[in-house]
């Protein structure tokens, strides 16, 4: 497995991207990183601080509520 780190760029949703010599074809998994638009982590933090979570410490607390229930 070789990693390549580039930068591309999306027009009219096709990412044109420039490889480095010695990359052959064939399929290849393509991990893209925009910074305009927030991840599904983001999302996730952004909604927890609209319900309360807003610290650490109440993260683990509901943490140790759901471990509870099981």
């Amino acid at each position: 497995m070789r990693i390549i780190q580039t930068k591309g760029i999306i027009n009219s949703g096709v990412l044109d991207i420039v490889l480095p010599q010695g990359i052959g074809n064939g399929e290849v998994d393509v991990i893209f990183v925009s910074k305009e638009a927030p991840d599904e982590f983001e999302n996730r933090h952004h909604a927890m601080i609209q319900k309360g979570y807003d610290t650490p410490e109440k993260v683990l607390d509901l943490i140790h509520q759901i471990k509870s229930r099981r």
